[in-house]
């Protein structure tokens, strides 16, 4: 949103969900304070109706760490309803958590989250027809991935 405000970009429209009400708050508060246009909708990854929530085709969706929630046998689900929200030439990003010993300490034990290898998170990629274009090491804790539908 930021960088298609500083840019004078028209036309754009931002939505914005999670599960969780608390989150939602969260994100609110942020948009009264920049008055951004992101629209909200409390949904369900696992259970997500494009029409149900009035989302329009996207160009792009970005993800931050949310997947890492998903139980690891609904995450190919999940990565498809992501993938029904894009256009026929849209992308995606991806910013997830990576296995690593800091990783499985903080992310894994802690926040009770689950963590993924490379070579997982290609294999889920192209199982849901996403060609990845980019994946690459974020920080210490994740990994950065760019995808297109094919």
């Amino acid at each position: 949103w930021e960088l298609a405000h500083e840019q004078s970009l028209t036309g754009v429209q931002f939505f914005g969900f999670d599960l969780t009400r608390v989150m939602l708050n969260h994100f609110q508060k942020w948009i009264s304070e920049t008055h951004a246009n992101v629209h909200l909708r409390e949904a369900d990854l696992l259970n997500l109706q494009p029409k149900t929530y009035h989302l329009p085709p996207a160009d792009l969706v970005v993800t931050a760490g949310m997947l890492e929630y998903i139980p690891k046998e609904q995450f190919i689900e999940a990565l498809q309803n992501l993938r029904d929200l894009l256009k026929t030439d849209g992308r995606m990003f991806v910013f997830i958590s990576r296995t690593s010993w800091y990783n499985k300490l903080l992310v894994g034990k802690l926040w009770h989250a689950n963590l993924y290898t490379q070579e997982e998170l290609l294999m889920y990629f192209q199982e849901v027809k996403f060609r990845v274009e980019n994946i690459q090491p974020f920080k210490t804790w994740g990994f950065v991935i760019e995808a297109s539908v094919r």
